[in-house]
């Protein structure tokens, strides 16, 4: 990953993640996220509105591969998240009007679970596919996404940070 495309993101799951398989075979997830603004990047009118109110973004975040098929079973609407990865652009002709569309997203490296992830469904999962692999003779778990999750400190001063 290129050092001067990365960003880290932390915020809330605006719905429940969609999951697809691409091509038939590759795990593919898309959330979208809100990420509240901390107090330096809104304008004066922002800032005297009280604090729920204040200025959001909604991001919409990607993941391909093994480790999206595992982090789909622990994302549910509302449940924290830290993701860092990188912004993406990318075009698409829009069948419907047969007009070019751009999509602007954050494609995870990497994405950890806070409170309100579903830690039950998604160990069983995960469990589930360890014993898969190992029956397999797959010995590097890492590349499967198969490693343990770490959650997010319980600290509420988690503010969205972009390096």
């Amino acid at each position: 990953m290129s050092h001067k495309n990365y960003i880290t993101l932390v915020g809330n799951l605006a719905s429940d993640p969609h999951f697809e398989l691409l091509d038939g075979q590759t795990p593919y997830i898309r959330f979208d996220m809100v990420v509240v603004r901390t107090t330096g990047q809104l304008n004066r009118a922002e800032r005297n509105k009280p604090p729920g109110q204040r200025g959001r973004d909604v991001i919409r975040v990607v993941e391909y591969g093994e480790r999206a098929g595992v982090d789909y079973y622990y994302l549910r609407k509302g449940a924290e998240v830290s993701v860092i990865g990188w912004l993406e652009m990318r075009h698409f002709k829009d069948p419907k009007t047969r007009a070019w569309r751009r999509v602007h997203e954050v494609n995870a490296k990497s994405v950890t679970f806070g409170r309100g992830a579903d830690f039950e469904r998604g160990e069983r999962y995960r469990r589930q596919k360890i014993e898969e692999a190992r029956e397999q003779g797959v010995t590097n778990l890492a590349e499967l996404g198969l490693t343990p999750v770490d959650a997010l400190p319980d600290d509420d001063s988690a503010e969205t940070v972009g390096v």
